[in-house]
């Protein structure tokens, strides 16, 4: 019999990273811009070792628990991304309303526009709760959608065509090396994030401290990657070429399927070197500017030439595959069906339920939406928030399934917004910015590390709305007394008084109609290649990966090439020297590794960052 997983342990493991590790992940993101990395390892670790010294160690089951969850309270919130981090949202909202839509009249559910409101600095004030209602109402409504149709992808991704998902085994030895603390496992563990810290603390950690000791940033390894557009621009201006610093690009070739890496770098280097050489030779890229960076000829050459054609070959890659092998459809269908409302094991929730939720959930955010902008058109509210959803969902399960990456389609919302025709600024506020998100297909591999860890649906669904339940709350607390110090965004809080603004501005242009991208001519192209490349495929036998062609034309270049050179150094040089048998034991293990060493010394590099910054605004 299975062990729970969702226990008083593991939920101790939550309350811990909610109370003690998150208010440092939210000063860390206002003030440095970096990212938590993996001090989700710390509440892992913590807990596994109480649990170790008590003399009863966690089960792998409430490892996974632990694991998993306090990533997702820890990671809520991007400099402008704010994910799960509505309040911190909601302080976004009222910059955004004071600034960039100066002089418009602002609706009362997006943030308050009083002066006592703004100057208060607190979520108490009357004015703030309908914006705070209807953003907790959008919250939950989005989670109960995501989490739904990742279980009905569940059902056609892992257990009808049981694709690999090739990062879920990475997740999988982090929590079992972890927990179960294997001699061999822990040794290469270890020396696998001593190698990625170590990295972090000289490729992060040299700019921060030469920077307050000499006064001049020193970047021994440039981040994110080596740029050759400047010398490629002499001989061809407007492609992109670069190589990653990150090393989880290069270990994650370690994990990939050739056929998948090969096709996301074809892919990549189609749409960023070719392409946009051939688009800037043809006078089609007219934004292009001399010395222009790969991460600005990435930005613009997706916003103002691909992101058509990338959703009509994201919308191709969801559905050809399904449509060609239609067993696969229909037998998950007919699993539904045949289930009905009765659990088909101990642990499960019937699938017909999760159809029901779906179905429930994006149809009252499609009322919501309706009922805040009446004048905008139904047809179009439908497709955004119930259609779109699930196509978007079949996607990136099955991107997650065979890449394990996580592949974003930009700019739908924005598209059919500006061919409605609408021209009211209220549609633009209502907060659905991050709906759809890509959250199906990071659930679906999720769920996919807990079947091999051995967690049950129930439990996973428990640790899941705990998990939310103990970031909103937390996240109240901390945000209301972070903003109780000072204004943000201000000179207190550096990386948000950079971010913000610029993020205001691209927004505003949106806004505006100063960019257009609907182009019905790409968005067929996209389909029609995909649909081409899938026949090719399964008719000549040649293994080519849709999902990694239609990944690849919004991985960057440089990320591309370094998971490339990892995946064939892991395969002809460390498999050959190490051994197949050792490689396919350790590999996973290195991995894991890899991602804790380089998480970890990014979150010492940012305490570094903070306590400089404050020592620098003490001399004041």
């Amino acid at each position: 019999m299975e062990k729970s997983g969702f226990t008083f342990r593991s939920l101790f493991g939550l309350i811990y990273a909610g109370i003690i590790l998150q208010p440092a992940v939210l000063w860390l993101t206002l003030v440095a811009g970096l990212g938590p990395g993996g001090i989700n390892f710390a509440a892992t670790l913590l807990v596994t070792e109480l649990a170790l010294l008590a003399g009863s160690p966690l089960s792998k089951q409430e490892t996974f628990i632990v694991y998993l969850f306090s990533f997702l309270i820890l990671v809520p919130a991007g400099v402008t991304a704010f994910g799960d981090a509505v309040f911190l949202q909601l302080i976004y909202n009222q910059y955004f309303a004071a600034n960039a839509l100066y002089g418009f009249s602002i609706p009362p559910w997006f943030a308050p526009t009083s002066p006592e409101a703004i100057f208060m600095r607190n979520f108490f004030h009357p004015d703030w709760t309908v914006p705070i209602l209807y953003i907790l109402l959008f919250t939950l409504l989005f989670k109960i959608a995501d989490i739904s149709v990742a279980l009905l992808c569940r059902e056609i991704f892992i257990k009808q065509e049981k694709l690999p998902f090739p990062l879920a085994e990475v997740d999988a030895q982090a929590c079992l090396t972890l927990g179960e603390r294997e001699k061999d496992k822990m040794h290469i563990f270890s020396l696998s994030a001593l190698i990625t810290f170590a990295y972090a603390l000289i490729a992060y950690g040299t700019p921060i401290l030469s920077h307050a000791i000499f006064g001049v940033a020193a970047t021994p390894i440039p981040i994110p990657w080596v740029d050759f557009n400047y010398n490629l621009e002499p001989i061809l201006p407007g492609a992109s070429f670069g190589i990653s610093t990150d090393p989880m690009s290069f270990v994650f070739g370690f994990i990939l399927p050739l056929p998948v890496i090969l096709s996301i770098f074809a892919s990549s280097f189609a749409i960023f070197f070719i392409g946009n050489y051939l688009m800037k030779a043809w006078g089609l890229w007219a934004q292009w500017l001399p010395g222009m960076s790969i991460g600005d000829a990435y930005t613009q050459s997706i916003l103002h030439i691909w992101a058509p054609a990338i959703v009509g070959a994201s919308i191709s890659a969801a559905l050809v595959p399904l449509f060609a092998r239609p067993g696969i459809l229909i037998g998950a269908f007919k699993s539904i069906v045949k289930v009905g409302l009765k659990a088909s094991e101990p642990g499960e929730i019937p699938p017909l339920v999760f159809l029901i939720t779906y179905i429930v959930s994006t149809a009252a955010t499609a009322f919501l939406f309706h009922l805040l902008v009446p004048g905008f058109p139904p047809i179009i509210i439908i497709f955004i928030t119930i259609i779109w959803p699930l196509i978007l969902s079949l996607y990136t399960s099955r991107g997650r399934g065979e890449t394990g990456f996580s592949l974003e389609v930009p700019y739908v919302r924005e598209g059919l917004t500006l061919l409605s025709g609408y021209r009211d600024i209220d549609v633009w506020l209502v907060p659905v910015r991050g709906f759809p998100s890509a959250g199906a297909g990071a659930h679906v591999q999720w769920l996919k590390v807990s079947e091999i860890m051995g967690v049950k649906v129930t439990d996973y669904l428990k640790g899941y709305f705990a998990a939310l339940a103990i970031t909103l709350v937390m996240n109240f607390i901390y945000t209301s007394i972070i903003w109780s110090m000072a204004p943000i965004p201000s000179y207190v809080f550096p990386s948000a008084q950079i971010y913000w603004p610029l993020s205001a501005s691209f927004f505003k242009l949106w806004i505006s109609g100063s960019i257009t991208i609907v182009n019905p001519p790409f968005i067929l192209g996209g389909v029609i290649i995909i649909g081409i490349l899938y026949a090719i495929s399964s008719i000549l036998r040649i293994p080519i990966s849709v999902i990694g062609v239609a990944g690849g034309m919004t991985t960057p270049i440089p990320s591309a090439v370094t998971v490339l050179i990892g995946g064939l150094i892991g395969r002809f040089l460390l498999q050959r020297f190490m051994g197949k048998d050792w490689w396919q034991r350790f590999r996973a293990v290195i991995v894991a590794g890899a991602g804790t060493g380089i998480g970890v010394g990014v979150g010492v590099v940012g305490g570094l960052a903070i306590i400089l910054r404050s020592m620098w605004a003490a001399r004041y």
